[in-house]
C-alpha cells in the first residue's frame, strides 16, 4: 500500500520523497538561519612564530674517510654552514656537529651526530642543516626514524642539495625515495671495496693490523719480523711444546709483565691460543679469514665457505720454523684427544705430584709436615720429599746421548696416523730436552729452520728445578725406577 500510495503521488522511487523532503527541510534551514562569517588562519611554522626571537639553527657535516681530498671537503663543509648561519640576522647558531671519517650507513659511532640529535630532542635546536641526505645517513630506516621523530617535536631538517624541507608535507614521499638511492649507493661501494680487496688476496697480498699482532710490523705492504717482540712468540711456542699448558703460559707472562700484541699485560688464554694456531708466524698467509655479513651493520663473521679464501705459503720471513707450527698443532690435537688418568692434566708444575707410585702400584700422596713426605695408603710406606729429588737427580745424571738417540729412532715420527704420529712427536721434542747444554744462544735471534730453533730451548739443569723437570719426568716409583720422557727408565734400587 505504502508503494500504490508513492506512485499516485508521482514518486516512481518511494524513498525520492524522503530524500527531497530533506534537502527542502536543510535548505530551509539555511536561508532561515543567520548570516556567519568564516576567517581562514593560514599555518605558521615554528620558525616563523618565534617572533623577536631567533632561530636556533645547527648544522651537521661529515665525511667517510680520512684521505687528504675528504679532509678537504670536511672543512669545507664546516666553513660553508658557519658562515651561512651566523649571516643570516633571524638565525643564531646552535652548533656545528660534524663526523669525520666515518660511514653514514650506521649511527653506532657517529658520536657528533647522535649528540646532535640529543640536544635537538632537549630543545636546543630548531631546524638542521645539511648538504645531501647521503651525509645525514645513507640508512633509508635510520634516515626516515630519525626525520619522523624529529617532526613530531616541531624540528625540520633541510637538505641543501635536493632541496627537501622535511616539515613540508611532500617532503617525506620525496627523502624516502632518495634515501633509498643513498643507501643502494653505498651498497654499490661496498661490493666495489670487496671486489677489490679480493684482487689483492689474489695477489697475495696482506692486509693485516701489526699494531694489534705481536711480533711483526708492516712495511711497503708486507710483513717484517719485529725481533723485540718475536722472542715472546717463539716462547710461547717452546712453552707449550715443553708440556705447558695455555693458562699456564698465560699466568707466566702475565707475572712477569709482558707486553702483549696490544700493549697491555692480561695476557688471556686465548691470545695464547691466536698466536699457537696463527699461521701468518710460520711465514705463511690465509686470506679472507672473516667477511663483513652486512654493508649497513659493519658485521664481521668467520668465513665458512661463504667467499674463496687464499693461502700463500712462503709470503714473508717466519717467526718459528713450518715445522715447529705443524708440531704445534698436532699436540693441540692429541691433547683434544686424550684424558690423563688419575687427575694428571697438562703443564703440572710439580714434579712428584701425582707422578710418585709405590711399589705395589698405588699412587701416593704428598702429606704436609715440617718435611714434606709421600705416603701409600695401602703399605704404610713414606718416603720424605728430599730424598726422592735426590733420587730423581741422580738418575738424571745417568741418562747418556745413546740412550736418548736410541728411544728416538723408535719413535713412528712419520705415522700415517696422526694421533700416533702427535704421541712419538711429544716424546722426540722432551727426549731432545733430556740432553744437558752449557751453552745459551740468545733468544732473539731468528729461528730459520727445526735445529736452530731446538738449539734454543736447551736448560741447563745444575739442580732441582720443577718448572724443567715436570715436562721431563713421567714416573718416578721409590727404590725401583724413575721413568722419562720417551720411555727411558733408569734403575734407582735400594
Amino acid at each position: 500500500m505504502f508503494i500504490l500510495a508513492n506512485r499516485a503521488l508521482g514518486f516512481v522511487n518511494p524513498y525520492d520523497r524522503l530524500a527531497v523532503a530533506s534537502e527542502e527541510d536543510l535548505k530551509d534551514k539555511v536561508e532561515g538561519s543567520e548570516e556567519k562569517r568564516v576567517t581562514v588562519i593560514q599555518p605558521t611554522r615554528k620558525q616563523e612564530v618565534a617572533g623577536n626571537e631567533k632561530l636556533r639553527v645547527a648544522a651537521y657535516c661529515r665525511v667517510s674517510t680520512d684521505s687528504d681530498e675528504q679532509e678537504s671537503s670536511y672543512e669545507v663543509q664546516c666553513t660553508h654552514y658557519h658562515a651561512l648561519i651566523t649571516k643570516n640576522t633571524n638565525w643564531t647558531l646552535a652548533g656545528i656537529y660534524a663526523d669525520e671519517g666515518i660511514s653514514g650507513t650506521s649511527l653506532k659511532h657517529r658520536e657528533s651526530f647522535q649528540r646532535m640529535i640529543a640536544d635537538a630532542e632537549a630543545g636546543k635546536i630548531d631546524l638542521i642543516l645539511t648538504k645531501s641526505i647521503s651525509r645525514f645517513a645513507r640508512n633509508t630506516l635510520d634516515c626516515l626514524t630519525v626525520v619522523r621523530n624529529l617532526k613530531a617535536k616541531g624540528i625540520g631538517i633541510t637538505f641543501e642539495k635536493e632541496g627537501i624541507d622535511t616539515l613540508d608535507g611532500t617532503g617525506e614521499v620525496i627523502l624516502t625515495i632518495l634515501a633509498s638511492i643513498a643507501q643502494q649507493e653505498s651498497a654499490s661501494i661496498s661490493q666495489n671495496v670487496r671486489m677489490g680487496i679480493q684482487y689483492r688476496f689474489q695477489q697475495g697480498l696482506p692486509m693485516v693490523n701489526c699494531s694489534r699482532m705481536l711480533g711483526f710490523d708492516k712495511k711497503n705492504g708486507k710483513l717484517v719480523i719485529n725481533e723485540e717482540q718475536a722472542h715472546v712468540v717463539r716462547r710461547v711456542y717452546r712453552d707449550f711444546l715443553d708440556g705447558l699448558s695455555m693458562d699456564m703460559i698465560a699466568s707466566d707472562l702475565r707475572k712477569e709483565g709482558v707486553s702483549s700484541g696490544t700493549g697491555c699485560t692480561t695476557w688471556p688464554t686465548s691470545s695464547v691460543r691466536y698466536i699457537l694456531t696463527n699461521e701468518k708466524y710460520c711465514g705463511d698467509l690465509l686470506l679472507q679469514k672473516t667477511l663483513v655479513e652486512d654493508f649497513l651493520t659493519h658485521r664481521m663473521v668467520k668465513n665458512k665457505g661463504q667467499l674463496p679464501q687464499y693461502y700463500v705459503a712462503g709470503a714473508h720471513s717466519p717467526v718459528v720454523p713450518k715445522r715447529i707450527f705443524e708440531r704445534v698443532a698436532d699436540e693441540i690435537f692429541l691433547r683434544s684427544q686424550e684424558t690423563q688418568p688419575g687427575g694428571t692434566h697438562y703443564g703440572s708444575r710439580h714434579v712428584l705430584n701425582s707422578r710418585t707410585f709405590c711399589q705395589c702400584g698405588e699412587r701416593m700422596k704428598r702429606l704436609r709436615r715440617s718435611v714434606p713426605v709421600f705416603r701409600c695408603d695401602a703399605c704404610e710406606m713414606e718416603f720424605p720429599e728430599p730424598d726422592l729429588q735426590v733420587l730423581v737427580m741422580r738418575a738424571f745424571g745417568r741418562i747418556a746421548s745413546e740412550d736418548v738417540e736410541k728411544a728416538v729412532q723408535c719413535l713412528p715420527l712419520d705415522a700415517s696416523d696422526r694421533l700416533e704420529r702427535a704421541r712419538a712427536q711429544r716424546s722426540e721434542w722432551r727426549l731432545r730436552n733430556l740432553v744437558r747444554h752449557q751453552g745459551m744462544t740468545v733468544p732473539g735471534a731468528a729461528c730459520y729452520d727445526e735445529e736452530d730453533f731446538r738449539a734454543r730451548t736447551q736448560h741447563e739443569i745444575n739442580g732441582w728445578r720443577d718448572s724443567i723437570l715436570s715436562r721431563l719426568v713421567e714416573k718416578v716409583v721409590p727404590g725401583c725406577e724413575v721413568v722419562f720422557c720417551g720411555g727411558i727408565s733408569v734403575s734407582v734400587g735400594n
